[in-house]
This record gives structure tokens, C-alpha cells and sequence, in this order.
């Protein structure tokens, strides 16, 4: 894994609020050195009927991905494109369970990644807000359409960045150093999600520094 500001944001729409494999579209931002580098945005055909609950979320109805690419194509792909990579999501716990529900539905393995939780890391680094929704941080991260897969995905990355910013942290490694996470894991063999340290440990450091 890199030490430097180096991740893959990314973040997905769904299809069914009760099938969590059912992605219907997906936005990815790559992040290295602090810079977005590559983003890639796809609507997703999951191969099943819509629920109206969701159309009104984002949008997305099932006659807007009869020609778009197969589940197995783009779960297939972020393999690809994640592997090796520490990724990035708000409530990733969502994000990386849609992942896993549909790699394990189409057959295809699981990238080995770090997994870091924007909601986790905000609430660290900006105490004190009355919301950690990602669209009621736009005062931080600017204008973006909520519920779109790439914008979202981008705001995320601007959030993470901006956690770095607020606690002067310059790598990964120190982000998690100073905001006490504890990254997730998603691998062929383990599954867990991003946690934080208790924030009487976090006091307890030398010099009082997180």
C-alpha cells in the first residue's frame, strides 16, 4: 500500500433498496499524491426490475441501462482497477457491501484492498457539525450533484483530502495515525470495516497530538 495521498474514491447507486448486489451505476476517482489522476463513471444493467424508491434517489430507471455493461463487467473491472489500491468511500460499509454481494453473485474475486471511511475520518477531523452527511458538507466540498455516482465520488475524495488538510497530514499512514482509524479490509479471505480508536487513546499521545 502507498504511504503517500494515494486512493481510489468511489461510490455506487443501486437498483433495489432490499438487494444490496443490484448496482445500477458506479463512480471511481483516482487519487495520487493528493490529485485526481483518472475518473471513470458507468450506468450498470444488474439484471433486475427497479424499485421506485430508489428512481426517485437518483434518478436512474431500468429502460436507462438496457445497453449498459453487465454487472460481471464492471465488478470485473474495479477488480481490476482496485487491486493493491487503498479505497475510499462515504458509509463505506454500504459501498464495499455492494461491492462484495456482487462479486460473490458474478464469480469474480475480490481485489485486495484498505478500506477508509469518509464518514469515520470527518467526524474526526471536523468535530462538532450537525450533520456528516456528505450533501450537507458542500461548505467544505462545494457544489455536486448528491447521488450521482461520480459526483459523489468525487466529493468524497475532496473530503478526504480535506481531512488531511485540517489535521496537516501528508501520507495515508499519518491521516490514520492522527485521526485514530482503524482501516477495513476487503480481500478473497477478509471482510471488516473502517472503526476509529477510542478518543481517550487518541489523548493519550505524547504532546497530545492525534
Amino acid at each position: 500500500m502507498s504511504t503517500l495521498l494515494d486512493f481510489i474514491a468511489f461510490d455506487f447507486e443501486t437498483a433495489v433498496t432490499c438487494v444490496q448486489w443490484a448496482a445500477c451505476s458506479v463512480g471511481v476517482v483516482d487519487v495520487r499524491d493528493g490529485r485526481i489522476v483518472d475518473e471513470y463513471y458507468t450506468l450498470i444493467n444488474p439484471g433486475c426490475a427497479f424499485d421506485e424508491h430508489c428512481i426517485r434517489i437518483h434518478g436512474i430507471h431500468e429502460e436507462d441501462v438496457v445497453d449498459a455493461i453487465s454487472l460481471h463487467g464492471v465488478m470485473a473491472k474495479l477488480r481490476e482497477m482496485m487491486d493493491g489500491r487503498v479505497v475510499v468511500a462515504h458509509n463505506a460499509a454500504f459501498d464495499t457491501g455492494v461491492m462484495k454481494h456482487a462479486m460473490e453473485r458474478e464469480g469474480v474475486e475480490p481485489p485486495d484492498v484498505e478500506v477508509i471511511c469518509t464518514v469515520a475520518a470527518s467526524r474526526r477531523a471536523f468535530l462538532n457539525r450537525q450533520s456528516y452527511s456528505l450533501s450537507k458538507m458542500k461548505d467544505l466540498l462545494g457544489d455536486f450533484t448528491a447521488h450521482n455516482a461520480l459526483d459523489d465520488a468525487r466529493a468524497c475524495a475532496h473530503l478526504l483530502l480535506k481531512c488531511a488538510e485540517q489535521v496537516g497530514a501528508d501520507s495515508i499512514e499519518e491521516l490514520k495515525e492522527k485521526l485514530g482509524l482503524i482501516p477495513g479490509h476487503f480481500s478473497p479471505t477478509e471482510f471488516c470495516h473502517c472503526k476509529t480508536k477510542p478518543m481517550k487513546k487518541l489523548k493519550e499521545k505524547p504532546n497530545g497530538k492525534n
